[in-house]
């Protein structure tokens, strides 16, 4: 099974939040599993060459229930508050602006029971609030509400409150896949960022004790 390692720079459970003024947190790969939480990115049924297999309509049946698969863990994930969407574009309104190839190890929505972060990160000289040419933004994961369609996506409101502003973030999970958009309104008139990619079931490890 491939696995995904995700690393934090920070701990999670701070109860205040601020916007950083400093880099504080990236999800490079990771081979210490002490110290990185383990994000699953394929599925045994992955390691199938599905699009080598000739006949159509068992490609597609795979491929379906590859897909119910992944709904169904990221589901979930959301429901008990332990999960990531690294986000692979990243969409700014009213500005328009788009980073369509954005870095999902840098770029993301992350949920640790009570806690929460946001972040966002460019390519631009700018260096932003965080020197990752975006901003960080941590705080208290308030009571989430959830609902569905008649299509069968996920939808998942929350507000993560900070010592002095506070986000509404609405995430929607695409029912079938384990797509989903997260649209992040900071109270503090910047604007509403919509986030697109994956969203993985994650879990930091606590740490150990020294013996």
């Amino acid at each position: 099974m491939m696995v995904k390692k995700i690393v934090l720079a920070f701990s999670l459970m701070m109860a205040g939040a601020t916007w950083c003024s400093a880099q504080t947190a990236t999800a490079p790969h990771s081979t210490n599993q002490q110290q990185s939480g383990t994000i699953e990115k394929r599925d045994t049924v992955q390691l199938v060459a599905v699009d080598k297999i000739k006949d159509k309509n068992t490609r597609k049946q795979v491929k379906a229930q590859l897909g119910t698969m992944r709904f169904q863990k990221a589901a979930r994930a959301m429901r008990e508050g332990y999960f990531v969407l690294m986000a692979s574009s990243v969409r700014h309104s009213p500005s328009g602006a788009i980073d369509a190839s954005a870095d999902e190890q840098a770029n993301f929505v992350l949920v640790q029971g009570h806690s929460g972060v946001f972040q966002t990160a460019g390519r631009g000289i700018n260096p932003g609030l965080n020197n990752m040419g975006g901003f960080t933004f941590k705080g208290r994961v308030g009571k989430p509400t959830f609902s569905s369609n008649k299509k069968g996506d996920l939808f998942m409101n929350f507000t993560l409150v900070g010592s002095d502003v506070n986000c509404d973030v609405y995430i929607t999970l695409f029912h079938g896949s384990g797509d989903a958009e997260a649209t992040v309104t900071p109270a503090m008139g910047r604007g509403s960022f919509t986030l697109r990619g994956k969203l993985l079931p994650y879990k930091q490890p606590k740490p150990t004790s020294p013996r």
